[in-house]
């Protein structure tokens, strides 16, 4: 496992050498990943103990158990293949929920009491394995909707992209040119 791999896990950006968010425990942005001697090293500056870290890691399938047999290392393996298989679905998913969420979100009032589920969503959104699974219980429950949401989020990043490119590298002009 890389300190690379579990960053993109946990959603954490790049800092330095090494990693910088979440804490996987207390939420706050005092955690530090990095790698050393080709071994992940991590921290969190608030005092979370890195024996709860590292259980959660483990518990999120970011830290493979050293004491696995070949079978639960092949059974890990596979894990980590079907997530990156669904990582790209799953993005294109959180695209549209994100939209929708923050849609709803302008349209309730402060004090409204369905507004903690539209903001309990946004916040699984932020990380890999939240998405993944928000992503897996929606296609679990109701595969044709999340299939049309995979779908409409795919066409809006492509329209997204065509926008840009068309202003940035062609016909909209040198935008250096202004």
């Amino acid at each position: 496992m890389t300190a690379e791999s579990i960053a993109h896990g946990l959603g954490l950006r790049r800092a330095g050498k090494g990693f910088r968010g979440a804490c996987p425990i207390h939420g706050g942005s005092s955690f530090t990943l990095a790698e050393k001697g080709g071994n992940p090293v991590f921290y969190c500056w608030s005092g979370c103990e890195r024996g709860t870290i590292l259980a959660e890691l483990k518990r999120r399938g970011l830290w493979p158990e050293s004491n696995w047999t070949p079978a639960q290392k092949r059974d890990w393996a596979a894990h980590q293949r079907r997530d990156e298989a669904d990582l790209d679905d799953a993005h294109s998913f959180a695209d549209v929920a994100h939209i929708f969420c923050e849609e709803v979100l302008e349209k309730l009032t402060p004090a409204d009491p369905e507004r903690s589920t539209y903001t309990r969503l946004l916040a699984v959104l932020r990380t890999d394995a939240g998405l993944l699974a928000e992503y897996r219980a929606w296609r679990s429950t109701n595969p044709k909707l999340t299939r049309a949401l995979v779908q409409a989020g795919a066409r809006h990043v492509q329209r997204l992209r065509g926008v840009l490119e068309y202003h940035l590298l062609g016909e909209g002009g040198d935008s250096r040119a202004s």
